[in-house]
């Protein structure tokens, strides 16, 4: 009965939408919040796509009845070394503890979907892919807004910033024209694994030939050193380029 009590308490703590993931257990409420904002970026895909909501919202409550399957709960699994009679008790709490979550958790998506449909439909692939990206990256970081927000003040966030910056420093070709104070704004998009998807100077007193210069050891950078806390991963970030600390 151990076993079985632990899983239903980590299946409470996993499913307690009133803390949006924010459970005793990091690793849990990160992968729930991973769950959830990925969820958003494939409504927002649907709506890019110009798909009717009465098509995305039933695919996104099916996803959130998928849920348990997809974050790797197995009922049968996680009970099989149990007597049946053990067997059938921890399923009808578990199933209790699901449909609970289940219906809870109905409303908040389908005001998600709502939300992505008051969207307008761009027809520029990368508006698009932004409007994608900013969505996936807003619902991770209200999801777990508290630690997200430690994380991001913390003294290994700017470890983790300064890692970035040394590798694009040290895959940089210095045009002639750099000037020795130069400063660079670039917005960096990454996907999980740390593959550069996108490197934009959006500000920078160099010229043209140093602005590409940059965005180009970005590119060269790929793939980015990975955070050892992954509440500092971010899939679009900025990062100030000079050439010396």
């Amino acid at each position: 009965m151990k076993r079985y009590a632990t899983v239903a308490v980590l299946l409470a703590l996993l499913f307690a939408t009133t803390t949006y993931g924010q459970d005793e257990d990091a690793s849990l409420g990160i992968e729930y919040c991973r769950w959830l904002s990925i969820l958003a970026k494939e409504i927002m895909t649907a709506r890019q796509q110009d798909k009717p909501m009465s098509e995305t919202l039933p695919f996104a409550l099916d996803r959130l009845r998928d849920f348990p399957k997809d974050i790797g709960v197995d009922i049968e699994e996680l009970s099989e070394d149990l007597e049946e009679e053990e067997q059938a008790e921890m399923h009808a709490e578990m199933l209790a503890v699901i449909e609970n979550y289940f219906q809870e958790m109905k409303p908040i998506i389908t005001q998600l979907v709502m939300g992505a449909y008051e969207a307008p439909v761009f027809t520029d692939e990368k508006t698009q892919r932004r409007w994608i990206s900013d969505l996936e990256n807003a619902v991770f970081a209200s999801c777990y807004e508290e630690d997200l927000q430690a994380a991001q003040n913390s003294s290994e966030a700017q470890v983790y910033q300064n890692m970035i910056t040394q590798r694009v420093r040290r895959n940089w070709a210095r045009p002639g024209t750099a000037r020795d104070d130069l400063k660079c704004i670039v917005s960096v998009q990454q996907v999980p694994g740390g593959t550069v998807v996108s490197a934009r100077v959006i500000e920078c007193n160099g010229d043209d030939i140093v602005r590409r210069s940059v965005e180009a050891a970005v590119y060269r950078a790929s793939p980015l050193p990975q955070p050892s806390n992954p509440l500092l991963f971010l899939r679009t970030f900025q990062i100030t380029f000079t050439i010396e600390d």
